[in-house]
């Protein structure tokens, strides 16, 4: 493998990582959402920690302009890291500096997408 090639196939992994990370946060959140809707903001069990997430959903939801800053933050920093021929290493650990708050949105709407709707 020449070091061309090798430099190609870090670039496209980090790309993909952060596609396939910010494009799994969106999916997550949707079904969050779309149980909410579902349920009609009613689960079977409603205490402190179910409003809050769904006040945060709601929040997401509502300022949708939001994660498309982010994404946009995302990219625009891992090719400004590629223009600037940074370590393939230094890229990973910007991805995984971003994609840390992904990773924390995650558990509410996780938490959600699985409560028991109230018929």
């Amino acid at each position: 493998m020449s070091p061309t090639e090798k430099i190609v196939k870090h670039d496209l992994t980090v790309y993909l990582l952060a596609i396939g990370g910010l494009s799994l946060t969106l999916g997550v959140h949707l079904a969050a959402w779309t149980h909410m809707e579902l349920a009609h903001r009613q689960f079977v069990i409603m205490d402190d920690a179910v409003e809050r997430k769904m006040a945060l959903v709601d929040f997401l939801h509502g300022h949708a302009w939001l994660a498309v800053f982010y994404a946009a933050l995302v990219l625009g920093s891992l090719i400004w890291l590629q223009c600037r021929r940074e370590p393939w290493l230094l890229r990973y650990l910007t991805l995984a500096i971003y994609l840390f708050p992904c990773w924390l949105y995650l558990w509410p709407c996780l938490y959600l997408a699985g409560k028991f709707i109230n018929w």
